[in-house]
């Protein structure tokens, strides 16, 4: 693996702490029927990215539970704490929209 023993560690909580939420979402909607088929396939999601995320660290290849995927960088909002903020170099390859 790839991964220091405390980042797998890391990882592994967030499966499982995505799988908590999404059981608990699942318990506390019990009365709107509307809402099951939703929450049981995310939950089915999650559950066989968690694996697959498992079977490619044996391999050697970590791959997140999760990204961010930029349009743009060319945001006006200035956040506090936003990552987009930190690297004011604007590259020029921006999406087309035409």
């Amino acid at each position: 693996m790839n991964t220091f023993p405390s980042e797998q560690h890391a990882y592994n909580e967030l499966d499982q702490d995505i799988h908590t939420r999404f059981r608990n979402a699942l318990v506390q909607n019990l009365k709107n029927p509307f809402l099951w088929p939703f929450l049981v396939k995310a939950a089915w999601n999650q559950y066989r990215a968690a694996g697959r995320r498992r079977s490619w660290e044996k391999k050697g290849l970590h791959v997140p539970a999760f990204m961010i995927v930029s349009v743009t960088a060319k945001c006006n909002l200035r956040c506090a704490g936003c990552y987009s903020n930190a690297k004011h170099n604007s590259r020029g390859d921006e999406m087309d929209l035409a």
